[in-house]
């Protein structure tokens, strides 16, 4: 009975794949890496499962002197097991980017495979995400920030968080995207310089402050001709507080059509007292301009 089930299984693969919540349940325990694994350090998009829409790009990077990272994202089944690799890629550092095909409903696994042990998240597309469900991604100490697989320009991706010298307090990245406007130590850090209407648009809300903030409240904001910004699009993002040095992944869609002129991501951040001013405050942290038209 249970060998006619496998076969059946098997044999309807396709049909298992278009039922993403059935898949979800009958799916392995996921094992995503941690920030450093065997002398390796890395940053992975992802926690253990996210859904995202068909066309997302993921980002991972890789840092070691010595010892080669193996990287695949792999098309599986109901039962998490491999029907097509998508990409693969060996090296050692460096970042690694790969495209989820067009296809919606599909659960693909993002692995990873250092001294001979393999980690994986697993992906559902879907095209009915709006974000990553799971947006906590690992990455590594004292990266090199934008530029680097964690920074966004990396969509899905998550930023280094480098300390100050002798394990001080928590920095910004360096060489921060010049669409970033950080406010009392908090980035909101998308970066690329150009964004196209009606793609999924990766960003981070970066905590280098000393107390723990809150953040949500996302929202595209357009100027106006006197300089101003008004509503353009809310954004349906997880609120969620972020202690210092943490970094909040974000998923979002840039809405279209879209009038010609200057755009911006924004956030409301709530600072505690002490952390932004003597008493508590929230403010707004955004990234733009991005120029449409």
């Amino acid at each position: 009975m249970v060998h006619v089930a496998r076969v059946t299984c098997a044999a309807l693969a396709a049909v298992c794949l278009l039922a993403p919540a059935a898949a979800d349940a009958a799916l392995p325990k996921a094992h995503p890496p941690k920030r450093t694994v065997a002398g390796v350090k890395v940053s992975w998009p992802v926690k253990a499962k996210a859904t995202l829409k068909p066309g997302a790009k993921l980002k991972v990077r890789v840092q070691s002197k010595r010892r080669s990272s193996k990287l695949a994202l792999v098309r599986v089944n109901a039962r998490g097991r491999a029907i097509k690799t998508i990409k693969r890629k060996t090296l050692r550092s460096g970042t690694w980017t790969v495209k989820l095909p067009a296809t919606s409903n599909v659960t693909y696994a993002l692995q990873l495979t250092i001294a001979g042990k393999r980690y994986s998240s697993w992906i559902t597309a879907s095209k009915s995400a709006s974000k990553l469900t799971s947006p906590n991604a690992t990455s590594p100490r004292g990266g090199s920030g934008p530029g680097s697989s964690s920074t966004p320009g990396a969509p899905g991706s998550t930023p280094s968080t480098p300390g100050a010298p002798g394990g001080g307090p928590p920095q910004l990245p360096p060489n921060l995207p010049p669409t970033t406007v950080p406010v009392c130590n908090v980035a909101v850090i998308v970066d690329t310089p150009v964004l196209d209407p009606g793609t999924q648009v990766a960003y981070i809300v970066f905590n280098a402050a000393l107390k723990t903030i809150t953040t949500g409240n996302a929202r595209w904001e357009r100027q106006q001709p006197d300089g101003s910004w008004t509503l353009q699009a809310p954004l349906n993002v997880e609120q969620r507080p972020l202690e210092p040095g943490e970094a909040a992944p974000r998923y979002v869609g840039f809405p279209a059509p879209l009038e010609p002129g200057n755009y911006r991501l924004t956030e409301d951040v709530s600072f505690a007292a002490g952390s932004c001013g003597a008493s508590a405050m929230t403010a707004p942290v955004s990234a733009g301009p991005f120029v449409v038209g």
